[in-house]
């Protein structure tokens, strides 16, 4: 595999492992910079202790979706592609009832349709995996349980030192 970032070594290169399966830095960092660039377009300046707390919750975020995606694929799940478009939609329908309010949300956010589809997409897979374990517990619960028992059997391994650029 070819190192994501030039002069790191291979542990540099990830941010976090879940249950062995690394989370790349160079595609973490992707993120947390996009995420920034979108918090910029509407504060430009951003308050104190902001991007360390982009950059947690980025990271919180790529942990649970790499738990939501092993655990679908233990289960043979491959979300439900009709439930996501629908999904988003709907939400689009509601929100933007105009091309022109859509459009001002896409300048103003710095989002694409295309992200919003595939965030979309995973959060259906998400629901579809949780509601799957949910159901699986004894007693039965809900999918905030589901989620805690996920994240309970996983194996997180995450940097010492706070995750930051390197």
């Amino acid at each position: 595999m070819a190192m994501a970032m030039a002069g790191c070594s291979r542990e540099e290169a990830v941010v976090a492992r879940v249950n062995g399966q690394p989370i790349d830095r160079g595609a973490y960092e992707a993120e947390v910079g996009k995420e920034l660039g979108r918090q910029r377009r509407q504060r430009p300046e951003l308050k104190a202790g902001i991007e360390e707390r982009i950059r947690e919750t980025v990271l919180r975020r790529m942990v649970e979706d790499e738990l939501i995606a092993q655990k679908a694929k233990a289960l043979g799940l491959q979300g439900n592609a009709a439930r996501g478009r629908d999904a988003f939609e709907a939400w689009r329908a509601a929100r933007f009832p105009t091309p022109a309010q859509w459009a001002e949300y896409l300048e103003r956010t710095g989002h694409t349709e295309a992200t919003l589809r595939e965030e979309q997409r995973r959060n259906a897979l998400r629901e579809e995996v949780l509601e799957a374990v949910a159901r699986s517990l004894s007693p039965p619960g809900d999918r905030r349980d589901a989620l805690d028992r996920l994240q309970r059997e996983a194996r997180v391994e995450m940097p010492a030192q706070p995750v930051g650029k390197r």
